[in-house]
């Protein structure tokens, strides 16, 4: 066997590893190896150049040292036949063809040169093969979920210990082609992740507050089915689904993971009425926390309602702890409890340093004489009969000496003056059962004292100058039993996990820019690789700051807090402006104008960036012209900025025209007179326009020529502010309406009595009727006429109109209409004697 042709891989290997191992493209040369016959060794034929698609490896339990002396020949042997293969020499060794996953879609022949080795009468044959790389097709998984089910109802929350649940994983595929089956595997985040991911964290949460896959994240042995039993053990923590396809030729698809799980804890469920986290208050979701923007980019978080988890056991328990005043809730703050140690434990707290409580209503636990409080807080300061939670008859807090205990109305217990009080995170226990009080703070002794019955009620929550973590009532005494250590330890695990420190293998190196004349912010966390390969956020100590004032790289070195050993370097180079581009505005006279605060200046490094900008003077918007005002930029004096503003006439905004309409005969002409407002805009910025300028055409200043006959309508409108304009609607005629002949006749004897004589140039006649004539006809004629009227009544042309006269002087007005035409009017001035 020659070495280096096996890969042996270990059992379970980081995820990142099989990634690699999955993708990895392999040799150029494919080496077939075949073993025959030593020392019980059975025929192996192994492709080295394919060991990222399948592996048939078999190892024996005894190999004689003949046995690797032959190997060693042949491996020098296929060491020379592959150089001069590699280098285009000619090799001697015989050719053998070989047909490699006969009947597949990716059937490939190889032609082979044989190596043999003998000793004992065995051989040991090789094939060494120059051939490009078999292009295998792989299955594609394109999701994978996790189910969470209690009994037949699929739920998104539960407690790991919650017998009723169960976690099936599922993925799905996008790709089935050639699958041959699909490798699962269930991963648990590490200690230290107490916060369940409602949503995708920030980046720099990543691996600091949330688990990170796969660096955060162990394989769970055996856990190799869709079905995950067992998982009482995981409260607390992540957990991950993840399948990988395997082809039929045995290469691995890439490897699929879900999005985390989180099962709660703790382990004792029995008899739990009231379990508050704060690690798993969904900051997110504003019907529990009311956030408060503090400006700068911060936030913070105050707490309205506190879900109580035990309802996922049961409804008939408090939904939640409430707060509605605002100025009584408690601020909620994300936090690490175990601030020196790698990996942080991170989790959340409910905290105030003025009044503010949560209560809880209506808690009526169904065993009132039994009761096992418990909770998870640290203070620094003794105060006097200030409880932090209290039923109606009982508390537990500080009493009357200034110590943590218990009490109710008839007797009180406490622990050792002082303990529970160094800003340092404890396990406090109550018990009130069998006529009892006890009272305990982490592991110590308990101290107990005989008292009489309590009253439940409501329950209150107090955190003035105290963090709260978490809390569990549960309505029996769970010192009676392991359930209690049970509980506790997992709380000890919980808040102070012992976890093996990753140590930091190397700090990433940065490289960054500063701006020239700005304070530059060191960066207070760095990238490391950890040990175990992973990368963790860690906080750097740096020996100096950068300075900017002056240009080009500058190297500082800092170190890491947890390990001054480990070094890293900062490298910023410094930029500073090179050029300052110029700005040009054009405003409107009187607009009031706003000064740029920042000019773009280009940089020593090529790139463009804004800086603010003081200029010397102002621009006066009530100066037609050109206006220079110089600036200085910021950090950069020596560059001066120029701003070019050009003031120019403010937009028109009303016009009118005089006169709105006119009659014009044709090669007439009317000069019309525009109105603009306001009196101090560009009446040039207008434009003259017809509608018909075949008919009425319109010069540039607004005079008016008749063309033909017909109606056009002129329109006056501003060039930069089209909704201002005016018209004037102009009829061209050819001439007027005429009569050929108008007479006024005595209706007995058709006597024309109209005075002067008609001619056609005249438009006013009278008449003189005998006293007794009542009535006259009128006879128009105009043939051409399109329509004639007599004081209003139509009248065919050459036809008599009868009208009446009255005594004294009558008007008849007769009116002639003809196309193309200006109506024209006559009139008739009858005088019709009294007597």
């Amino acid at each position: 066997m020659t070495s280096g042709s096996l890969t042996d891989l270990p059992d379970e290997r980081p995820v990142d590893e099989m990634r690699k191992f999955a993708n990895k493209k392999g040799m150029t040369l494919i080496e077939i190896i075949v073993a025959i016959g030593i020392i019980g060794m059975i025929a192996v034929i192994f492709f080295s150049g394919m060991t990222t698609y399948y592996q048939f490896i078999n190892r024996t339990k005894t190999i004689t040292q003949n046995a690797f002396s032959i190997q060693d020949k042949l491996e020098e042997e296929i060491n020379t036949v592959k150089a001069k293969i590699e280098s285009n020499q000619p090799v001697s060794q015989p050719q053998e063809n070989i047909t490699l996953f006969a009947g597949r879609s990716y059937q490939v022949s190889v032609t082979a040169y044989s190596l043999t080795q003998t000793i004992a009468a065995k051989s040991l044959k090789t094939l060494v093969a120059n051939s490009v790389q078999i292009d295998f097709h792989v299955p594609v998984v394109s999701s994978v979920t996790i189910t969470m089910k209690k009994n037949t109802t699929t739920v998104t929350q539960a407690y790991a210990a919650d017998p009723q649940l169960s976690l099936t994983g599922a993925c799905t595929y996008s790709d089935t082609v050639d699958l041959f089956q699909t490798m699962y595997q269930w991963y648990v985040s590490r200690d230290g992740y107490n916060m369940p991911l409602y949503a995708t964290p920030d980046e720099v949460e990543v691996g600091s507050k949330y688990p990170r896959f796969p660096d955060d994240y162990e394989p769970i042995a055996g856990a190799t089915t869709t079905v995950l039993t067992n998982f009482a053990q995981y409260a607390g923590h992540h957990l991950v689904f993840t399948a990988t396809p395997v082809a039929r030729a045995m290469k691995m698809g890439l490897l699929k993971y879900s999005e985390p799980v989180y099962l709660y804890g703790p382990a004792v469920l029995t008899n739990l009425k009231v379990h508050l986290d704060s690690s798993t208050v969904n900051k997110a979701d504003g019907t529990l926390v009311r956030t408060v923007n503090l400006g700068g980019g911060s936030n913070a978080n105050f707490l309205q309602s506190w879900p109580n988890l035990a309802y996922l056991l049961s409804t008939s328990v408090p939904r939640s702890a409430a707060q509605a005043t605002p100025a009584l809730q408690p601020q909620m703050d994300d936090i690490t409890y175990t601030e020196d140690i790698i990996p942080e434990v991170w989790g959340r707290q409910v905290t105030s340093s003025a009044d503010s409580s949560m209560t809880v209503a209506s808690f009526s636990p169904a065993n009132p004489s039994a009761l096992t409080v418990i909770f998870v807080a640290k203070s620094h300061a003794a105060k006097t009969n200030v409880p932090i939670i209290q039923g109606t008859s009982w508390k537990m807090g500080w009493l009357g000496s200034g110590a943590l205990g218990l009490m109710n109305n008839t007797a009180s217990v406490e622990c050792l003056s002082g303990q529970g009080l160094d800003d340092e995170w404890h396990v406090f226990t109550g018990i009130i059962s069998g006529g009892q009080l006890k009272f305990q703070v982490d592991k110590q002794e308990y101290t107990s004292v005989n008292s009489g019955a309590i009253t439940m009620g409501n329950l209150t929550i107090n955190t003035r100058d105290l963090s709260i973590a978490e809390l569990l009532i549960y309505d029996r005494d769970l010192s009676t039993s392991t359930d209690l250590e049970q509980v506790k330890t997992a709380l000890f695990e919980k808040y102070d996990p012992t976890i093996v420190p990753w140590t930091i293998d190397y700090l990433h190196n940065i490289t960054d820019t500063g701006i020239q004349g700005e304070t530059y912010v060191m960066p207070q966390r760095v990238n490391a690789t950890m040990t175990n390969g992973a990368t963790q956020s860690v906080e750097v100590i740096w020996d100096e700051n950068v300075s900017t004032l002056n240009t080009g790289h500058q190297i500082v070195t800092g170190s890491a807090r947890l390990d001054p050993t480990k070094k890293v370097t900062l490298d910023v180079n410094v930029i500073g402006i090179v050029s300052v581009a110029p700005i040009s505005d054009t405003i409107h006279l009187y607009d009031t104008y706003t000064m740029p605060t920042v000019v773009d200046a280009t940089y020593s490094d090529g790139s463009l960036r804004q800086v603010p900008v003081d200029w010397t003077g102002a621009v006066q918007n009530n100066v037609l012209g050109v206006q220079r005002i110089d600036g200085l930029t910021h950090n950069a004096p020596q560059h001066a900025a120029v701003l070019t503003v050009t003031v120019i006439r403010p937009i028109i905004q009303s016009i009118s025209v005089a006169p709105t309409s006119a009659n014009l005969m044709i090669g007439a002409s009317v000069q019309l007179v525009p109105s603009i407002l306001p009196a101090e805009a560009d009446t040039n910025a207008v434009t003259w326009s017809s509608n018909r300028p075949a008919v009425a055409s319109v010069s540039s200043t607004g005079l008016v020529t008749a063309q033909s006959a017909g109606t056009a309508v002129i329109r006056l409108q501003s060039n930069e502010n089209p909704s201002a304009y005016a018209t004037c609607t102009i009829r061209v005629i050819k001439g007027y309406a005429q009569l050929t002949d108008l007479s006024v006749e005595s209706v007995w004897d058709y006597t024309n009595i109209i005075q002067p004589a008609f001619t056609s140039g005249n438009l006013n006649y009278t008449a003189v009727t005998g006293k007794r004539w009542e009535q006259v006809d009128i006879l128009p004629t105009s043939p051409q006429a399109t329509s004639i009227t007599v004081n209003g009544i139509p009248v065919y042309s050459g036809h008599y109109r009868t009208i009446d006269i009255a005594k004294g002087i009558n008007t008849v007005t007769i009116v002639v209409k003809q196309a193309d035409m200006l109506d024209q009017t006559y009139t008739i001035t009858i005088t019709r004697p009294n007597n």
